[in-house]
């Protein structure tokens, strides 16, 4: 007895052996039993059974797992077709086994796919063939990754066939004895079928497919971005740094990048991207210190020697200019450019040192100009020298200005600087500067002084007085020295005694405004006296209240030397009582926020609603009509004006349903977010709110006040063009000291002239002749001020003897 019959007596005993030798009994003589356990009395032989099954010992049909998955497939799709009568246990195995082969073929086919992917794609649920997103971070490193993808997404991606010979198929071990007469069956039906079945598609496989498509264009990209990443470490290492920045931002505005290093998990690339965005910059910044330093500064220092010959300071003045406007030039360009954010601060202490080194030097310049001054009037070209110089670092203008600036703030240094550029300059130019005006000061009030007493032109005390107090401009009132104050004090009292004289000799103007005539009474009084106030504070902001007052309504001014009466006023109209309204609809289209979506692939998609909103407006209009008529005498003249005009103000109401006035019209679909337009602001309704009359009249009475104010002050405009027109003439006739004078008293009524700030926009634009007459006060605003000092300049050259300059 063999040792496995024997283990099998042991463990099932006599009657196990004898229930194995039964079954055995039936088989041999053909007598099966496939319903299993607990099922019927053993088939007739003539019953049919599946190829590729057998009787296990317990008399239950089974599969032969020995046979080949593809045969088994075959056989059992053969038996459902040939025997559709056959048992119900012969066919639910055959529908069993069938299912089973299908399932060790695809998942022999699932493993077929990893392996050629290299493991890139891996199992999901359910048998499911997905890209492994941890092999991804690991293969994306790889120099073949980019073919291995290609020959990934061009395989074929067919569903998988079961194909086994003939002969396979038609093995006798596969075959129970009472089947073999069917084999002949079999290879028909196989034949008919070309010896194959298509099995279903592989679960995940069209998914898995696209995924690579985008990690093949992805990988495209990525490539891309590496071939410029290389330009872009070529040009800077031939230290062509802004052509490697722009070669950055262009490699970095690639719309896919950013996507698909992503989609790549490629976490090596962005980071040597932004190492490079990061170090470019200071690289730039190391290499344009480095040129300033070596072919502009030390240059420079050897150069700025002998500062007293004229033409090698001129030499050096424009060597130093060069290095200044290249320093204000890339500190223009690095600190609007958010790339040098942190490149500057590294390098601030670098460019402190440059800026100053070229400080220094100007400041040598400036000091050796103002000693080169010649006499006769020293300190007037030395004021003419250093005002705008020392103006120009006040405001940081000039070649040099950003520099300065960036050297006067802490520019990201850990020390910020003790001292700003200006004052260290006044420091340095003002005791040069202060040496010679006390000599100058006191030779130019004698001649004012005298000019007074002989000849009463206090005009030339007015222009005197006016350029000591501006020489002394440069200095802190607290910094000047007792005699500098003295002539300080001197200067702001002749000029207020010399303003009141020019006002008493002409100058004042009274501006009387007499009641006007109106159908309601008390209306005329009320409306005279508004004009009265909007007048003065008109008079207040444009400086005309220095030489013109005004009268209240129903005094007796005081007489003065000229006057300004506004007389025959008459309302002829103050209403508001027409209203009309109109409704319109108007549409505007609404862009929705992009949405993301999922659409199984690695990454979401967008969408985005496009509507149309329509949105109803109730338009009120407020109508007033205001006509006043008056006339301004002046001077023995007299000219009628009238402000009759019909005003206007909208009130708009609008209203939109969020839903009932709303229809989409277009739904958006895109891959990528930036590819979507950016969404509409929120839709804003009006709601205005409807003035009553009275605030409607009281408005329009506002306007109504300004345009005839406006009228009073054009009269007002004409006096001092009066003085310019005189100056003019003076100069022309080559009467200096008469023309200085003149130039005198127009400079001081200009100067303290303004434009009017904060116009009502709703005024009308005024007439032809009122605005050329005001940019003609200030075009003459300034240039009165040059004209008197070059006359002036001229009158104290001569007053200074034989050694007087000739007037440029």
């Amino acid at each position: 007895m063999s040792d496995r019959t024997h283990v099998f007596i042991r463990r099932f005993g006599l009657c196990g052996l004898g229930s194995a030798m039964l079954v055995l009994l039936a088989v041999l003589t053909g007598c099966l039993n496939p319903a299993g356990r607990g099922g019927k009395s053993a088939q007739l032989a003539a019953e049919p059974v599946p190829p590729a099954a057998r009787a296990n010992l317990l008399g239950r049909l089974e599969v032969m797992d020995e046979a080949a998955p593809a045969v088994r497939l075959l056989l059992f799709a053969w038996f459902a077709d040939e025997f559709p009568e056959a048992p119900a246990a012969s066919l639910d195995l055959a529908r069993l086994g069938f299912e089973e082969a299908t399932r060790e073929l695809l998942a022999a086919a699932r493993q077929e796919w990893i392996k050629r992917s290299g493991g890139l794609l891996t199992d999901a649920a359910r048998g499911r063939l997905t890209v492994s997103a941890k092999e991804l971070a690991v293969q994306n490193r790889q120099a073949d990754f980019a073919n291995r993808l290609r020959l990934l997404a061009e395989a074929d991606t067919a569903p998988p066939e079961a194909a086994p010979t003939l002969a396979d198929c038609l093995s006798d071990s596969l075959w129970p004895e009472p089947m073999r007469p069917a084999r002949e069956r079999f290879e028909v039906w196989y034949r008919q079928r070309g010896g194959r079945l298509r099995l279903p598609p592989l679960p995940g496989l069209d998914v898995a497919q696209r995924d690579v498509a985008q990690l093949l264009v992805a990988a495209a990209v990525r490539e891309r971005l590496l071939e410029g990443l290389l330009a872009v470490e070529e040009l800077e290492r031939r230290r062509l740094f802004p052509s490697a920045m722009e070669k950055l931002d262009e490699v970095l505005a690639d719309p896919q990048a950013m996507g698909a290093l992503r989609t790549l998990r490629d976490e090596e690339t962005p980071r040597r991207l932004a190492e490079k965005r990061q170090f470019l910059p200071q690289s730039a910044v190391s290499a344009e210190c480095e040129i300033l330093r070596r072919h502009h500064a030390d240059p420079l220092a050897r150069a700025a020697t002998d500062l007293a010959d004229p033409g090698h300071r001129e030499d050096t003045n424009q060597r130093l200019e060069a290095l200044e406007n290249r320093l204000s030039l890339r500190l223009d360009e690095w600190r609007q450019d958010e790339r040098f954010a942190l490149a500057l601060p590294r390098y601030a202490n670098e460019f402190e040192n440059l800026i100053r080194t070229a400080f220094r030097i100007r400041l040598a310049v400036w000091e050796a100009e103002l000693r080169a001054v010649p006499e006769p009037l020293r300190a007037w070209q030395q004021f003419e020298l250093l005002q705008p110089r020392l103006a120009g670092l006040r405001d940081y203008r000039g070649p040099g200005g950003t520099a300065y600036r960036y050297l006067d703030s802490d520019g990201g240094r850990i020390e910020p600087p003790s001292r700003n550029s200006l004052r260290e300059a006044e420091e340095r130019l003002l005791p040069i500067y202060a040496v010679g005006l006390p000599g100058a000061f006191a030779a130019w009030r004698e001649f004012a002084e005298r000019q007074v007493s002989l000849h009463l032109r206090h005009g030339v005390d007015l222009a005197v007085a006016g350029r000591i107090a501006e020489m002394l401009s440069l200095f802190r009132e607290d910094d000047l020295t007792a005699v500098l104050r003295d002539h300080l004090r001197w200067a702001r009292e002749r000029t207020a005694n010399s303003l009141e004289r020019f006002r008493a000799n002409g100058a004042a103007c009274s501006i009387r405004i007499e009641p006007f005539a109106s159908d309601t009474p008390g209306q005329g009084m009320t409306w005279a006296r508004d004009l009265e106030t909007r007048l003065r504070d008109l008079l207040a902001q444009t400086g005309h209240q220095t030489f013109a007052q005004v009268v209240p309504v129903g005094e007796e001014g005081g007489k003065l030397s000229r006057s300004l009466a506004v007389t025959r006023g008459r309302i002829a109209n103050f209403g508001a009582d027409e209203t009309s309204e109109k409704t319109a609809i108007r549409e505007i289209i609404e862009i929705g926020e992009p949405k993301p979506v999922n659409n199984g692939h690695l990454q979401p998609a967008y969408t985005q609603t496009v509507s149309r909103r329509a949105i109803h407006a109730v338009t009120t209009e407020r109508v007033a009509h205001i006509r006043v008529g008056c006339q301004i005498q002046s001077n023995g003249n007299s000219e009628d004006i009238e402000v009759s005009r019909f005003y206007r103000r909208q009130f708009v109401q609008e209203n939109s349903h969020p839903f009932l006035d709303v229809a989409v019209t277009e739904t958006r679909r895109a891959d990528r977010r930036a590819e979507l337009a950016p969404p509409s602001e929120p839709v804003e309704l009006r709601s205005d709110r409807l003035w009553t009359p009275s605030e409607m009249l009281d408005w329009s009475r506002r306007l109504a006040l300004d345009e005839m104010a406006g009228e009073i002050i054009h009269r007002l405009d004409a006096y001092p063009l009066d003085l310019v027109n005189r100056a003019r003439l003076v100069s022309q006739a080559g009467d200096w000291q008469a023309a200085a004078d003149a130039w005198g008293y127009a400079s001081a009524y200009l100067s303290r002239l303004q434009p009017i700030r904060n116009q009502n926009p709703d005024l009308p634009s005024p007439a032809t002749e009122i605005q050329a007459r005001q940019r003609e006060i200030e075009a003459w605003r300034g240039e009165a001020r040059r004209q008197m000092n070059e006359v002036l300049r001229r009158v104290l050259a001569e007053a200074a003897g034989p050694r007087a300059e000739s007037m440029p």
